[in-house]
This record gives C-alpha cells, sequence and structure tokens, in this order.
C-alpha cells in the first residue's frame, strides 16, 4: 500500500462533513509527514473528536503541530493500562492466603512492600508531568468559556461519582440480601460489575483528559518538560513489574498450590504490565529524539 492510499485510508475514517471542509488540507498535510505510530496516535484522536465534536474539529487539531504531544498522550494510556493491571494485581493478592504469609515477613513481604513503594513514585512523576498540563487547559476553558474543555475535563470527576454510586449501591443490595448470606453467584455478578464499572470509567476519564489536551493550546515547553516525570515514570514502571516477578516466585516458593491456582492470571498480569511499560519506554524515548532532531 502506498503512502498515498493509507492517507486516502485514514481520511475515510472521518465523517462526510468534515473531509468535505479539510481533507485537501489534511491530505497535504499528511503527506509531509512520516506516517509513524504517534502521528497515527494524532490521527486517531482527531477522528474522535472530529466525530464528537465536528464543530471544533478543524485544522487547529491536526497532527504536526505539537510533536511531543502524541509520546506524551501515548505513555498516559500506558500508564492508565499499567494501573488497571496493578489493580487485578491487587484484587489477586486481596482476602488470599499470601496475606497471611506476608505478614509473617520474608521475601515474599518485602518484595510488596518495595513494589508498592514503587508504584506510588510512578503515580508521583506521572501527576509531575500531567498536572501542569491539565491546570493550564483547565485555566484556558474557564478564562475562554470553552464549555468543551469544561466538558472533557470533567469526565473524570463524574466518571469517579458514578463509581461511588455503583459501589455504594451495590454494597447497599448485599446488606439487604443479608451480607455475608450472599451466594456465590451474587458475589461472582458485583465483582464482575465492579471491574467492568472501574475499566469503563477509567477508559472514559482517559478520553476525556486526551481531547482535553489535545484541544487545548497548552506551551509546547510543558510537554517538553514532561519528558523528564516520563523518563522516571517509565523506570519507575519497569522495576514494578521485577517487583511482581520477584513476588510471583517468592508465593511459588511460600505456597506452590495456592500460586499453581492463581499463575496464569499472574503471567497474564506480568505480561500486559511489561508491554505497558515497553509502551511508555518507546513514547518516552520518542519525546527525546523529537527534542534532539528539533533543537
Amino acid at each position: 500500500m502506498t503512502k498515498q492510499e493509507r492517507v486516502q485510508w485514514l481520511l475515510r475514517l472521518f465523517p462526510s462533513a468534515w473531509r468535505m471542509r479539510y481533507e485537501e488540507e489534511f491530505t497535504e498535510l499528511l503527506l509531509q509527514q512520516r506516517l509513524g505510530p504517534f502521528v497515527l496516535l494524532d490521527v486517531i484522536m482527531c477522528v474522535l473528536d472530529a466525530h464528537l465534536h465536528p464543530e471544533f474539529s478543524g485544522p487547529q487539531y491536526i497532527p504536526g503541530k505539537n510533536p511531543y504531544r502524541a509520546p506524551l498522550l501515548a505513555g498516559f494510556c500506558a500508564y492508565i493500562v499499567f494501573v488497571l493491571a496493578g489493580m487485578a494485581f491487587y484484587g489477586m493478592v486481596d482476602d488470599s492466603p499470601y496475606l497471611k504469609v506476608m505478614h509473617q515477613g520474608g521475601s515474599l513481604h518485602w518484595a510488596w512492600n518495595i513494589t508498592a513503594d514503587l508504584a506510588g513514585l510512578t503515580l508521583l512523576a506521572m501527576l509531575a508531568g500531567g498536572v501542569p498540563i491539565v491546570l493550564v487547559a483547565l485555566r484556558q476553558a474557564f478564562k475562554e468559556k470553552r464549555k468543551d474543555l469544561l466538558l472533557l475535563l470533567a469526565l473524570p470527576l463524574f466518571a469517579l461519582v458514578s463509581l461511588i454510586v455503583i459501589y455504594g449501591g451495590t454494597i447497599l443490595i448485599i446488606l439487604l440480601m443479608g451480607g455475608s448470606h450472599l451466594p456465590q453467584s451474587g458475589t461472582q455478578l458485583i465483582v464482575s460489575i465492579w471491574s467492568i464499572s472501574f475499566i469503563i470509567a477509567a477508559v472514559v476519564s482517559v478520553a476525556g483528559t486526551c481531547l482535553a489536551i489535545t484541544r487545548s493550546a497548552v506551551g509546547i515547553s510543558l510537554f517538553k518538560f514532561a519528558r523528564y516525570p516520563g523518563i522516571i515514570t517509565t523506570a519507575a514502571m519497569a522495576l514494578v513489574v521485577g517487583g511482581i516477578v520477584w513476588w510471583g516466585i517468592s508465593a511459588g516458593e511460600a505456597l506452590p498450590q495456592v500460586f499453581a491456582g492463581n499463575l496464569a492470571g499472574w503471567v497474564a498480569i506480568v505480561a500486559v504490565m511489561a508491554l505497558a511499560t515497553l509502551v511508555a519506554g518507546f513514547s518516552a524515548a520518542r519525546s527525546f529524539s523529537i527534542h534532539n532532531q528539533t533543537s
């Protein structure tokens, strides 16, 4: 497939009204660029934006305006996937025979605690790079009375409130049905509802935040600064994966029969977290590469 054909295929993803207005300009822009993964990510963001809010999908949101933006958003998305996998790991350990062994000390105890500390470091580093960008977007939304930005930036709050309502409602149902006397099928259903709700809330929050950043006029200096927290985040993510591997080896030695039943889930968690770390690392490396090419 030629580059021209790939560009035409990408353009088919946009609404017809959008193509009538911007197809020629958009085609010329994409033909001047290498269609790498981060340019494609920018295009996907534009497609999503064009379908949700066509009135705000003009050329100011096309790829290439801020080369640091796509790597940052890719790293952010990878981190969220990493967190979701981490929550699955926590769910595997919570209220399990592992807790009693971990409280006794030893390698299982240290693997868990060191991994938890490193997970906290990833969060702090991500906040250090992302919060200033979100605050600038929020300030612009209020200053220019941009309802579209305010709505997008409010999505994480709406998602959190929705989760609280869902969790509180299911807990109330459990209490009304007798609490501990709830049948196993009911418990599994509630756990499934909680898990699906959490994933949906995470996806909505990430999509809203990414679209808000895409639409706002955040200065490129903040994206440049975010490279450094991004590197710290990626390094801490890699150490967390190593800690979970250490924990798995220790769990296999301490409780071999229990861990055998969790082996498939543990392997899947490690694989997802490792892949997310690789994407985050590639994104961080790409942001530094862009800086070297443009400086």
